[in-house]
């Protein structure tokens, strides 16, 4: 597991219970306490529609958080794929913050200042999705139906955000911003 070419991670709206078991795990395995506030992953939760949605980085493809850092300190992670922050970097300013169209970048305190952080995949294997008794984060292999899946969870996302209304105008901006691309591997080869 690991290599962002060979895995996607998926959420899944119709699963989750919102026992919010990824938070404490997510929180407690990189900071050592059990506090959602500082996990990586958060549950929205919308009893109005009867929903519990994962939130979490997507790992996008083109990642406009590191687009709209100006101070560079977001970068992927060559060996895992993830979006990662370089706190050392990172001045607080929030751009990737408001920029992230999932709302998966967050900011905490670090000493006297405010820094970035997001899912960094726990190094190539998620501890949420290990603890997630029903399966409504995974992180499959990137073939084609983990890829179908990944495209709809992301697009379901941003309509649950309210960042998507489903008319045509915002069809191009959507296919843009869900675009999930085959390994370069099997694409290269016809595979």
């Amino acid at each position: 597991m690991g290599d962002m070419a060979d895995h996607v991670f998926v959420t899944d709206s119709k699963v989750c219970t919102g026992c919010r078991t990824c938070e404490i795990i997510c929180s407690l395995s990189h900071d050592g306490e059990c506090n959602p506030e500082t996990s990586r992953i958060h549950i929205l939760q919308r009893e109005e529609h009867g929903l519990d949605l994962p939130v979490v980085c997507q790992q996008c493809h083109t990642p406009v958080c590191r687009t709209v850092c100006p101070a560079n300190a977001i970068d992927r992670d060559a060996a895992t794929g993830a979006m990662v922050v370089d706190a050392e970097k990172c001045t607080g300013c929030e751009a990737c913050v408001f920029a992230c169209y999932f709302g998966a970048v967050n900011l905490r305190q670090v000493g006297k200042k405010r820094k970035a952080f997001m899912c960094d995949l726990c190094g190539g294997e998620p501890m949420c999705v290990k603890f997630c008794d029903t399966h409504a984060v995974s992180y499959p292999a990137a073939e084609e139906r983990a890829l179908q899946q990944k495209s709809h969870s992301m697009r379901e996302a941003l309509f649950h955000l309210g960042r998507l209304n489903w008319n045509s105008r915002t069809s191009r901006l959507l296919a843009k911003i869900t675009e999930v691309r085959e390994p370069a591997s099997t694409s290269a080869e016809g595979g």
